[in-house]
């Protein structure tokens, strides 16, 4: 959870400094203490990493499978244009388990979506009509 936490707050801050702000006037503008800032950041990673345990689980209980479509459609969505040049830098520092599990949970989530929705057509087909 440290990690996760840490990664959020990184990419806060990040994205405070790409609008030009310091963290102070943040908490100004948005009328806001610094526990509600963290609060706020502690919630949405715990979001992340609750939903990433739930795809990793998805991917292992159903026995699915990643093929190389599913890394292709990760490399563009992450690099439109780039894909060879991201698997290459993905390859050469050694965080070919990334692209892995961004895959993993890629292939986990359109197996849910497409459960789900296969679901509520047989449920839609047993509802009787008056």
């Amino acid at each position: 959870m440290n990690d996760a936490l840490t990664r959020h707050k990184d990419a806060f801050m990040a994205q405070l400094g790409e609008q030009g702000l310091t963290y102070r006037e943040y908490r100004i503008e948005h009328g806001v203490k610094p526990q509600d800032v963290q609060d706020m950041l502690y919630d949405e990673a715990f979001d992340e990493l609750s939903r990433d345990i739930a795809l990793d689980m998805v991917f292992a209980e159903q026995g699915l499978r990643v093929a190389p479509a599913d890394e292709q459609a990760v490399l563009s969505e992450s690099a439109p244009g780039r894909e060879e040049a991201l698997r290459e830098e993905f390859e050469e520092t050694g965080r070919m388990w990334m692209l892995q599990q961004k895959a993993r949970r890629a292939v986990a989530l359109k197996w849910a979506v497409d459960h789900l929705a296969s679901c509520a057509a047989k449920d839609d087909a047993n509802v009787p009509t008056a």
